[in-house]
């Protein structure tokens, strides 16, 4: 997947948001519940290890959505966000933020397909 270079402020709230909240109850929630259900310490060992890598990448992410927000605050329409078409121009760090966004939505979709976790 190519590096997003810009980004719509109506793509980033109603498309890239919403997936970073389902991601985040997906770390906090349901993973929380298949580590305490873990059949074996082996499995337990491995969930709690993808929880730490999604949690840290989730943190990188917001960090940098956050950064973004504040840097473009001058020209977001606050008052109608969801049908905003400015384009935001992405800094090498957001763009970063942008692609691994995706990206750790679609693991956390597999994984959530595996384990007959519904988003």
């Amino acid at each position: 997947m190519p590096e997003h270079t810009t980004i719509t402020v109506r793509s980033l709230v109603t498309e890239l948001m919403p997936k970073l909240r389902t991601i985040e109850h997906v770390i906090e929630k349901r993973l929380d519940d298949l580590i305490w259900k873990a059949p074996t310490p082996t499995r337990k060992f491995q969930l709690e290890t993808l929880k730490n890598e999604f949690e840290l990448e989730l943190m990188m992410i917001k960090m940098n959505m956050k950064h973004l927000l504040k840097r473009h605050q001058n020209v977001i329409n606050v008052a109608d966000l969801e049908h905003d078409e400015t384009v935001l121009e992405l800094d090498e760090r957001e763009q970063t933020a942008v692609t691994a966004a995706w990206k750790l939505y679609q693991r956390v979709d597999k994984i959530a397909a595996h384990f007959n976790i519904s988003l």
